[in-house]
């Protein structure tokens, strides 16, 4: 089981990685702001606010991980032309193991990947739940569930995007506009974004 959810870690990263730096550095960043703002609140309080955004985190992570799982239970039964398109239309994007991706691979390596953040973030919280009654770890746990939940909530952004751009595509490739190994370059520019 670990070893297919790092390979699927790994397929997301070597898939995305531009886009993957848009998820995790503004998460960072707004994590050392939640740090910096915080710090100033008093230790009852933080109790409390710890208690109040854990189970925010539980609420919001059941949340991003059904509509996550709806994505990729409409993604891998749909039969639809756009699907179809998709998964005849090659990307300049590679898997971890170099494998070339079409867009229906690199769609669900995102939503999969999506899923992933969710239940992570939903088992964070819940294990933090627990884990505030023993230990006075408030401010470590605000921080992870604030990393997780920033990083989650970009990636599934990123993952409707992608979604969107596969049901609706901008552009659909023409013949003539296809080059001698079958690719279309305008094209794959768009569905690398």
């Amino acid at each position: 089981m670990f070893k297919k959810l790092y390979l699927l870690i790994r397929n997301f990263y070597a898939a995305t990685r531009s886009e993957s730096l848009a998820t995790i550095v503004p998460s960072l960043i707004l994590t050392f702001l939640a740090f910096l703002v915080i710090r100033s609140i008093s230790c009852y309080s933080l109790a409390n606010f710890t208690n109040e955004i854990v189970d925010t985190c539980i609420t919001i992570s059941s949340l991003l991980t059904a509509f996550s799982l709806a994505s990729v239970t409409i993604l891998a039964t749909s039969s639809s032309v756009n699907i179809e398109a998709a998964k005849n239309t090659k990307t300049k994007k590679k898997n971890a193991s170099g494998w070339p991706l079409n867009y229906y691979q690199l769609v669900l390596v995102k939503s999969f990947y999506s899923v992933f953040t969710n239940i992570l973030l939903l088992s964070i919280a819940i294990i933090s739940k627990y884990l505030s009654t023993i230990f006075n770890i408030n401010m470590a746990i605000v921080l992870v569930c604030n990393l997780v939940l920033i990083h989650s909530i970009l990636v599934l952004i990123m993952m409707v995007l992608s979604l969107y751009h596969l049901l609706f595509p901008d552009k659909k490739p023409d013949e003539e506009d296809v080059d001698e190994n079958g690719e279309n370059e305008d094209y794959e520019d768009e569905k690398d974004e």
